[in-house]
C-alpha cells in the first residue's frame, strides 16, 4: 500500500479528529506543515514531508515554496518551477509520464510516523453551544459575557434566537441546524417565550417538558453532554411595599427543568434563582445599569446590555464550574477580555493568603476605597464604599468582619440619606482603634463630590457588629481623608487629611480624645490651583504640588513622614520633626504613581512598607509592594498585580501577629485581601 493510499484510507477519521482538514485540491493535509500536497494532476500526486517531496514512494528534496498548498490554476507554475529547482519528472520509455511505483517499507513507515503525531497531538477543544431565546443571545442576552470566562482552548457557538421558544426553536429547524455543530456540552435555556400569550409559541407545562426531554435525549444520542439552564429572571419589582422583592413569573418553569434535571441526572445550571437572590440584593437601582434602554427610553428588564451579559454570564461560568467538574479548567476565574490578571503575588514566599472578601460585584454592583483594622488578634473588619458605580446617591458604607476562619457578609452602615430625603454618596470610609479596650470608629465622607463633601463618623463598642448614631463632623473638621490615622505613644491621634476645593492640599488633624474629636490644621502645600494664597515668592507654579491622601510614617523619636498621592507622577513627602505639630516643605519623592491612592506603614522593627501603583501612565496597574529602612529610598518586593485592568486605593496595617495585611480594589467588582510575612522581606 502505498502512502498515498494509506493516508486516503485514515482521511475520513482524521478529519473527524479536527488533524486533517480538506484542501481545495481535495486532499487533506497535516496540521502544523508536516505533510501537504504539492499538486495534483491527473492520477499523479506529490506530497511534501518535513522538507521532502514523495514521489513514487521516493523522497526528493524540496524547495520550501513548494511546500504550500497549490490551487488548481497554479499546478502548471508549480510544476515548471519544480523542473527549474532540479525535481525532474520522471518517464516511461515512450515520453509519458510514468506511473508512481509503491514503496512498501517506506509508505509503512510513513504511515507509523503519522500514527505518532496523532498521538501526540494535545486534545481537541472542547465545544459547548448554547441554545435558547434572547436573554442567552449574542445581541440581547448573557451568552457574550460567558464567553469571557472561558479559556481559549474552548469554543463556543452561541446559536440562542430572539423571540423563539422551547417549540419554535424546533419548528425553524434551528434546533436540527445546532445539533449539526456536533458540540461536546449544549447549554440550553428556554422559558421566557414558552409562557402564555405568545402566539405561534407559547406552550404548556406539559409540552414545555416534553420538548425539554427531546433536547436531552437528542444531545445525548449523538454523543453530547446536555445541560440545563433555567431561565434568567426579569428584573420587575412590582411590590412597593417591598421595593426590594422581585416577582418572577418564571418559577413554575424553572421547577419544570430542575424536575427533567433530577430524572435524568442532567447538569443543572439554576441561571434563574442565583439571578433572583442578586437582583434583589441589588434591587431596582442596583439592577438599572445592567439593562439597556427601549426605544421609548423605558428600562428593559428582560433583556441585557454589556454589563449585564457580564454579570449574569459569570453566574453561568460559576454554576457549570460546580456542575460539570471536567470543565473548571476550561473556565477561568477572572475574564480574559477584561485582562484580569494572575495573581504574580502568589508565587513570592511572602505572601501568605490572597482571597476575595466578598463575590464580584455583590452585594453591590461596584466597589472601591477600602480600609482594615484588627479589631483583636485574629480578628478583622474592613469597609469599603459600594454602590451602582461612585457617586451615584446609592453609594453606601459597608462593612465585612473576619471572625478568625472567614469574612462575614456584609453590613451597610452609612448612608448618604438626608433629613428631606434626598440622596448623596458616601466615600472614602476608615477604620481605626486607638487603644485595645476603646471602641472601633468608622470615618468617612457624604457628599456629591469631593470638592464639596463633609466628614461624619460612628462608632462601635463590639467590634462593628452593631454601630451608634452617624454624626456629622463640625465645619472644617474632615477627619482621617482615605488612610487610618497615627496613633502616638502619648495617645495622641494624628490623622492624615486633604481638600480638592482649592487645589490639591493635604492638612493634618489631631484629637487628644483618643479619635472621637479632632482640630484641624492648617494645609501645608500650595497646590497649582490654590487661589486663597499667593504663590510664595520666587516659587514657580511649575513646582508647585498636587497632593492628597497622606500616611504617616515614624521615623523615630518625634520625627514623622507624610507620604501620599500627586499628580506629578511621583509620591509625595513632607517632614515632621516635633510629632506632627509642624511641617517643612513638600516635595516628590523616588517612587513613581498615577493619580492613584496608596498606604503605608511602619512596622514594629522599623521598616517601611508602602502599597501603591508602580507607574505614572494613567492606569492603575501593577499594584506593587514597596520597602524602606529610611522612609525615602524604597525597593520594590512583591507584585500584587501586573496585568491589565484597575487595582487601586490599597490599605495596609500590621496585626499583633506581625503579618501585614493589605486590601484594595479589584477592578471595582470586589476588595481583595492579602497577607504578606514580613520576615520574608529584604
Amino acid at each position: 500500500m502505498s502512502f498515498t493510499t494509506a493516508l486516503k484510507t485514515v482521511s475520513p477519521s482524521l478529519t473527524r479528529l479536527g488533524f486533517l482538514r480538506r484542501s481545495r485540491i481535495r486532499l487533506g493535509f497535516l496540521s502544523g506543515s508536516l505533510v501537504r500536497p504539492c499538486f495534483l494532476t491527473g492520477s499523479r500526486t506529490r506530497w511534501g514531508f518535513l522538507g521532502f517531496e514523495l514521489s513514487e514512494g521516493l523522497p526528493v528534496p524540496r524547495e520550501p515554496a513548494l511546500l504550500a498548498e497549490r490551487s488548481q490554476d497554479g499546478e502548471a507554475r508549480a510544476a515548471s518551477s519544480e523542473r527549474r529547482a532540479g525535481c525532474p519528472e520522471r518517464t516511461s520509455g515512450d515520453g509519458a509520464p510514468a506511473a508512481p511505483r509503491p514503496h512498501p517499507g517506506l509508505s509503512l513507515l510513513l504511515l507509523c510516523l503519522l500514527t505518532l503525531l496523532l498521538a501526540a497531538r494535545p486534545a481537541v477543544a472542547v465545544h459547548i453551544v448554547l441554545v435558547g431565546d434572547s436573554t442567552v443571545s449574542e445581541t440581547d442576552g448573557w451568552g457574550p459575557g460567558f464567553a469571557t470566562f472561558l479559556d481559549k482552548g474552548v469554543k463556543l457557538s452561541n446559536r440562542a434566537k430572539n423571540g423563539r421558544s422551547s417549540s419554535s426553536f424546533v419548528k425553524e429547524g434551528l434546533w436540527k441546524d445546532a445539533l449539526a455543530l456536533d458540540g461536546d456540552y449544549y447549554l440550553i435555556q428556554f422559558g421566557h417565550n414558552d409562557e402564555p400569550g405568545k402566539p405561534g409559541r407559547s406552550t404548556e407545562p406539559d409540552e414545555y417538558r416534553d420538548f425539554l426531554n427531546r433536547y436531552v435525549d437528542e444531545v445525548r444520542a449523538q454523543g453530547g453532554v446536555p445541560v440545563l439552564v433555567t431561565s434568567l429572571v426579569r428584573r420587575q419589582f412590582p411590590d412597593s411595599a417591598h421595593p426590594q422583592r422581585l416577582d418572577s413569573s418564571l418559577d413554575s418553569r424553572a421547577e419544570i427543568v430542575r424536575e427533567i434535571a433530577r430524572a435524568k441526572k442532567v447538569p443543572l445550571v439554576d441561571l434563574h434563582d442565583r439571578s433572583l437572590a442578586l437582583c434583589e440584593r441589588l434591587g431596582p437601582a442596583g439592577c438599572e445599569p445592567l439593562s439597556p434602554r427601549k426605544d421609548d427610553g423605558s428600562v428593559d428588564t428582560t433583556h441585557l446590555n454589556a454589563k449585564g451579559a457580564k454579570v449574569f454570564g459569570e453566574l453561568v461560568a460559576d454554576e457549570l464550574r460546580r456542575v460539570v467538574p471536567e470543565l473548571a479548567s476550561s473556565i477561568t476565574a477572572p475574564p480574559p477580555a477584561d485582562g484580569s490578571p494572575v495573581d504574580p503575588g502568589l508565587g513570592h514566599a511572602a505572601v501568605v493568603l490572597r482571597e476575595f472578601i466578598v463575590p464580584r460585584c455583590w452585594p453591590t454592583l461596584s466597589c472601591h476605597a477600602s480600609t482594615i483594622c484588627e479589631i483583636a488578634p485574629g480578628k478583622l473588619v474592613a469597609a469599603w464604599f459600594g454602590g451602582t458605580e461612585e457617586r451615584n446617591p446609592d453609594v453606601e458604607i459597608w462593612v465585612s468582619r473576619h471572625d478568625g476562619r472567614r469574612w462575614g457578609d456584609p453590613q451597610m452602615v452609612i448612608s448618604g440619606s438626608q433629613a428631606d430625603g434626598h440622596r448623596e454618596p458616601c466615600w472614602n470610609p476608615v477604620l481605626f482603634k486607638s487603644r485595645p479596650d476603646g471602641p472601633l470608629f468608622l470615618y468617612a465622607k457624604i457628599g456629591p463630590t469631593p470638592r464639596d463633601w463633609w466628614g461624619v463618623a460612628c462608632e462601635s463598642g463590639d467590634g462593628g457588629a452593631t454601630w451608634g448614631e452617624v454624626r456629622r463632623l463640625p465645619d472644617g473638621v474632615i477627619g482621617p481623608i482615605k488612610n487610618k490615622p497615627l496613633v502616638r505613644r502619648d495617645g495622641t491621634v494624628i490623622a492624615g487629611c486633604s481638600t480638592e476645593d482649592d487645589g490639591w492640599r493635604v492638612h493634618f488633624e489631631r484629637s487628644d480624645d483618643g479619635g472621637r474629636t479632632f482640630v484641624a490644621g492648617k494645609p501645608v502645600n500650595i497646590a497649582p490651583g490654590t487661589k486663597s494664597e499667593p504663590r510664595p515668592a520666587g516659587v514657580a507654579k511649575e513646582s508647585l504640588i498636587d497632593a492628597i491622601q497622606p500616611s504617616l510614617l515614624e521615623l523615630g523619636g518625634d520625627r514623622l513622614l507624610a507620604v501620599g498621592r500627586t499628580r506629578q507622577g511621583r509620591i509625595f513627602e513632607v517632614e515632621s520633626a516635633d510629632g506632627g505639630k509642624t511641617w517643612g516643605t513638600m516635595r516628590l519623592g523616588s517612587l513613581p504613581i498615577p493619580s492613584s491612592g496608596t498606604d503605608a506603614v511602619t512596622l514594629a522593627d522599623g521598616r517601611h512598607v508602602i502599597v501603591y501603583n508602580h507607574t505614572k501612565s494613567a492606569a492603575r496597574t501593577p499594584l506593587d509592594v514597596a520597602i524602606s529602612r529610611d522612609g525615602i529610598t524604597w525597593t520594590p518586593v512583591v507584585a500584587l498585580e501586573t496585568m491589565a485592568g484597575s487595582f487601586a486605593y490599597p490599605a495596609v496595617i500590621q496585626s499583633s501577629d506581625g503579618l501585614i495585611h493589605i486590601t484594595y480594589t479589584w477592578n471595582r467588582e470586589t476588595i481583595v485581601h492579602v497577607v504578606i510575612d514580613p520576615a520574608q522581606l529584604p
